[in-house]
């Protein structure tokens, strides 16, 4: 299984933290965050794609080509958003391979990972007090995700995606929809995957809520000292 880690954004909401540093950079308990991203990850992961274009030097300064063991090669990111940012990694991914999404920006847990890779297809998922920031999911019988809506006016739910997904290889067959003048997400080209892979909707049982702005980051890592 090969894993991809998106961390190309700028993190706007972080500043004025990513004015000088990417937003995976920032610390949290003395650690960057896909610091603790890469000590989640499963031991039988056989690669790290990182997606860099903000700042990214600083990136691949600290990860090096190896890191925690796992092999990490670099893609360049899209300033077209999430969705064109993760299609440049298609020439990394073998035809057949099974493959992990992580947003940079997350901090999941490995027991999380654990229950996500135990389905053939899966999202992390949590409920959120502000599911309008994010991707909300709509599901069905057994958990199964029908819907995805990115960042809604008007959220029908506050399930919300939790930035780690498992796929196949297929989802390189889905693209966004060239007609819109807005950002390209990920999730766009997710809830296409959806109608044609039963997609599970794995509930966090770990779930430290989003890093979205400063002030989370004490939110964060007081939940994280309180589980040492």
């Amino acid at each position: 299984m090969k894993v991809v880690i998106l961390a190309a954004g700028e993190g706007t909401r972080m500043r004025p933290l990513t004015k000088t540093k990417p937003k995976p950079m920032i610390e949290v308990l003395g650690k960057p965050i896909i610091e603790h991203i890469f000590k989640a990850l499963p031991k039988d992961v056989t690669e790290v794609i990182v997606v860099t274009k903000y700042l990214g030097e600083q990136i691949k300064s600290f990860l090096g080509d190896n890191f925690y063991g796992f092999p990490v090669v670099y893609v360049d990111g899209s300033s077209e958003g999430t969705a064109y940012s993760f299609l440049n990694t298609k020439k990394h991914i073998p035809e057949g391979e099974k493959l992990m999404v992580i947003y940079g920006d997350e901090l999941p847990h490995e027991s999380d990972i654990k229950a996500c890779v135990q389905n053939e297809h899966s999202i992390l998922c949590w409920e959120a007090e502000d599911p309008w920031n994010h991707g909300v999911l709509n599901v069905g019988d057994d958990d199964i995700v029908l819907d995805i809506v990115e960042k809604p006016s008007n959220p029908e739910g506050n399930l919300i995606v939790g930035g780690v997904m498992v796929l196949s290889d297929k989802i390189f067959s889905y693209y966004p929809d060239n007609e819109s003048e807005e950002e390209f997400y990920l999730t766009d080209i997710i809830k296409e995957y959806t109608k044609n892979h039963s997609v599970k909707a794995v509930k966090s049982v770990q779930s430290l809520g989003g890093v979205s702005r400063p002030e989370d980051i004490a939110r964060v890592e007081k939940i994280l000292k309180e589980k040492i």
